[in-house]
């Protein structure tokens, strides 16, 4: 007994400090893991992004509380950080400028999901310690790529012909399980998407596959060339071939052609700057030709000096980006100081689409001209300063580098940290997903595993056991971690994708890894320990703990709480909808919109189901309810134009159930505010002809068709002619409410403007 207590007063006390910060790394780890599994095309529109950015938060004070709790808190910072705050800052503001003239709900998911950003970078970059601890989470986003890649197979050979299996045998039954709408349009549009072959993986869109496929593929080359001479780095070699060749594969299948180029100038970068035997130009003169060749770009845009001329031979793809830069340009010039709005890019720029562009975008293809239109010039410039700070940082840390290696056995613990933090990153994406309302694809097991825990569990065993050597003893050269990062922004220029976090986690990752490594290879060749640095006072430690529980609890309050009830509560509001028990739907919807009464999709809903519930009764207090719900829509989306397109269809409907004039002459002034939101949309041109000429005004009628008719000649696009688009005239009948016309738009728009608007003759009809 007095020996066990004499053993048990021997021991050391607890790190704290050193637990919650390995702590903090394994969740920051989770995090980015998740955060590219989840469904990132809905982290702004949608709010998937809401349980990680509160994730963050908490992230963020478990650190405050390590620092309290250390005797000696050390603060990483820089040039990097001291620029990254302004940035997030100024973006912070314009969101909270947009509030009351913009979709206030996507404003403030994308400033949660820019905070997401600066604190993934900082936590990163305050809780990597050793180049073991860079080279394990390297490992575990090779890992990651190489999940998205076999994914993305499973969907090219499995998921995808399965899917267009079935709706082949039943396209009724697969639109209602898909919750798509059967209208001619609808339908094509599911159609295009179904017998598109190129793989998504965890996105919606090919080219964020891409992005995040590309600078791996060339980290995972660099890696490999640099080991490709070491006896003791064989298994290494051979695994990051095998990777190499998967990643490749799948990348040339999601035919992007931005990726390609980003791949093959990635590629060149690695054979100059990778090869430890090989010859290697500074870095100052590729930096500088970049440099001038981005301010360059952006005064030509702002200036209008580009105009689709200048590529008139180049590919189609290349023109559709001058036609989306040249619209952002005259965005950029009436938005200049806070930008139209974080999160509502899309809103905006259809007032300004050119008539011949191919489709309103959600982003300009371009990341710079995208925080340019959306924050303003400010946010852009910090947002080239930031890219300068880093530089700098690098190069000061660069100046007395020697090989990372020689952190000799300090690191044996740290790497297995990053893999429980890569693990639970896996295993919580699907908690996460099925909570933002994107599950995660799990047809292969009958809805009971997802697809990514099947693949990602042996490949992340795989992928570790042959990296396992390289990851404790190998070499990882600066240059493999700076080539992806230029890799990704390079795919940026021509792909956007800033506000896709599964596409940015990429560069979040690399950035704090990039001056980790550096910081420690010029700490070690000085001789010196990171308690060298600089302590935080306890007045400072104390104001971030306080700063992080207000951020915590601002979160909860303006993202995650909203987002997640109005969501649930939604949800079961259209499940009981498409059950027919409309007054449970109703109870449900207005919970939706008290929970988050800034989010437009739930005004929209209440307005419709409130619509059917005046028709029913025609009683004046649900006609009253009905148009305060279709005033909130307008309220909280005033910059879109579906959401005046929809008060004029409702308001259609209305005229036709009761036949008073002012109704008609209302719904004439809704489609003029589309039409001023979207003045280049052929559609809308014919919709307010055709509603003009229900009310007698056939002289402004045929005015609107011949407009119409113009625009319509102008589109290149087939999917975006009148001819394949209808015009809403409600039609009540004792069956229900027929809300489109059977003629198509562009049937009508020419009998305006020949004959007056007389219907088209049976025969004639498709």
């Amino acid at each position: 007994m007095k020996h066990r207590r004499e053993r048990h007063h021997r021991a050391e006390p607890t790190d704290w400090p050193t637990l919650i910060r390995a702590g903090v790394l394994g969740g920051a780890i989770a995090l980015v893991i998740s955060s590219v599994l989840v469904f990132s095309e809905a982290a702004i529109p949608k709010g998937s992004y809401a349980s990680i950015a509160m994730g963050w938060c908490v992230l963020l004070m478990l650190w405050s509380l390590a620092a309290w709790l250390d005797p000696q808190p050390v603060l990483r910072w820089g040039w990097t950080e001291l620029a990254a705050a302004p940035l997030i800052g100024w973006h912070s503001l314009a969101a909270i400028a947009a509030l009351g003239h913009t979709n206030g709900r996507q404003a403030l998911n994308s400033m949660w999901l820019f905070i997401g950003y600066g604190l993934t970078a900082f936590l990163l970059r305050q809780t990597l310690r050793t180049a073991v601890q860079v080279r394990a989470l390297v490992a575990s986003m090779i890992w990651l790529a190489l999940l998205l890649a076999t994914f993305g197979y499973y969907q090219y050979f499995i998921s995808m012909p399965a899917q267009r299996r079935a709706y082949e045998a039943n396209p009724e039954q697969t639109l209602r399980d898909s919750e798509q709408a059967t209208d001619p349009d609808s339908r094509r549009k599911f159609e295009n998407r179904l017998y598109s072959r190129e793989p998504l993986a965890t996105f919606a869109l090919t080219n964020s596959l891409a992005g995040v496929l590309a600078p791996w593929l060339c980290a995972v080359l660099a890696i490999g060339l640099s080991v490709r001479r070491d006896p003791a780095q064989r298994r290494t070699l051979l695994a990051m071939l095998l990777i190499a060749l998967a990643i490749a594969g799948c990348l040339v299948l999601t035919k992007s052609r931005t990726a390609y180029l980003a791949a093959g100038f990635g590629l060149a970068l690695v054979a100059l700057y990778c090869r430890p035997d090989g010859w290697r130009i500074g870095w100052r003169l590729p930096a500088a030709i970049g440099g001038v060749a981005v301010v360059l770009g952006l005064a030509a845009v702002y200036l209008g000096g580009l105009d689709a001329q200048v590529l008139s031979e180049a590919p189609k793809s290349a023109l559709y980006r001058i036609e989306y830069w040249r619209a952002t340009a005259a965005l950029i010039a009436d938005h200049p100081l806070l930008g139209c709005g974080p999160g509502n890019f899309q809103e905006a720029y259809a007032a300004y689409q050119l008539p011949q562009a191919s489709e309103t975008v959600a982003d300009p293809h371009n990341f710079l001209l995208e925080v340019w239109a959306t924050s303003g010039t400010p946010a852009v410039l910090l947002l080239l300063l930031l890219g300068v700070a880093f530089v700098i940082d690098l190069t000061r840390a660069a100046r007395t580098a020697i090989p990372p290696d020689k952190d000799g056995a300090t690191t044996g613990p740290s790497s297995w940290t990053v893999f429980g933090g890569t693990l639970a990153g896996l295993i919580l994406a699907a908690p996460i997903a099925y909570v933002a309302g994107y599950p995660l694809d799990n047809a292969l097991t009958r809805g009971y595993v997802p697809v990514v825990w099947l693949l990602g569990f042996p490949l992340l065993a795989a992928t570790w056991w042959s990296l396992w050597t390289w990851i404790q003893q190998g070499r990882l050269q600066l240059a493999a971690l700076i080539v992806p990062m230029v890799v990704l922004l390079v795919n940026l220029l021509a792909a956007g994708a800033v506000r896709f976090p599964g596409v940015i986690a990429t560069l979040l990752v690399l950035t704090p890894a990039a001056l980790c490594l550096a910081s420690q290879s010029a700490a070690a060749s000085a001789g010196s320990d990171l308690r060298d640095r600089p302590q935080l006072p306890r007045t400072a430690v104390a104001a971030a703990g306080l700063s992080a529980i207000g951020l915590t609890v601002l979160c909860l309050l303006t993202e995650y709480h909203p987002v997640l009830i109005s969501r649930a509560a939604l949800e079961a509001g259209m499940a009981e909808w498409t059950a027919g028990r409309k007054d449970a739907a109703l109870v449900s919807i207005e919970q939706a919109v008290a929970a988050d009464p800034r989010c437009p999709e739930t005004w929209q809903s209440l307005a419709e189901l409130r619509k059917d519930h005046w028709l029913a009764t025609e009683a004046d207090a649900d006609w009253k309810s009905f148009m305060a719900a279709a005033d909130g829509l307008a309220k909280h989306d005033p910059q879109h134009h579906l959401a005046y397109y929809a008060r004029g269809g409702w308001l259609l409907t209305a005229w036709r159930k009761t036949g008073r004039a002012e109704l008609l002459e209302q719904a004439i002034e809704e489609y003029r505010r589309t039409i001023l939101r979207y003045p280049n949309r052929a559609l809308y041109h014919a919709q307010l002809a055709w509603t003009l000429h229900l009310a007698g005004r056939d002289d402004e009628a045929r005015t609107e068709a011949d407009v119409a008719h113009r625009l319509d000649d102008l589109t290149p696009h087939s999917d975006q002619k009148l001819a394949v688009q209808r015009i809403v005239d409600p039609q009540i009948a004792a069956g229900g409410v027929t809300q489109q016309r059977k003629e198509t738009a562009e049937q009508l728009v020419e009998q305006l403007r020949t004959k007056g608007g007389n219907p088209v003759p049976k025969d004639k009809l498709p």
